[in-house]
């Protein structure tokens, strides 16, 4: 699962490259919550929760009043495609 720790005010979520892919699979899976839990965190903190959503909710938020998505190294969004395009084409 994640590890969980505290550097000064920022709570830093580190997860496996498993974990990762994991939550990337339930983005594509029917009926998935689309997230991964941890208990195990600081004392000071009661529990983790990291969610995923799809980037056309995650974009279309009022929260991000009309912002597209950021730009990313052009290896990266190579990369991002080929994963998405194995992730649709899947049954999941």
């Amino acid at each position: 699962m994640a590890r969980v720790e505290k550097d000064g005010p920022v709570l830093v979520v580190t997860l496996s490259e498993r974990n990762l892919l994991s939550l990337l699979t339930k983005l594509h899976t029917d009926g998935s919550a689309c997230q991964i839990e941890n208990t195990d965190v600081p004392d000071d903190l009661l529990f983790v929760r990291i969610q995923a959503e799809p980037d056309d909710l995650h974009y279309s938020s009022p929260s991000r009043n009309g912002a597209p998505a950021g730009p990313m190294h052009p290896l990266t969004e190579r990369l991002v495609a080929a994963v998405r395009e194995a992730c649709d084409g899947a049954k999941l």
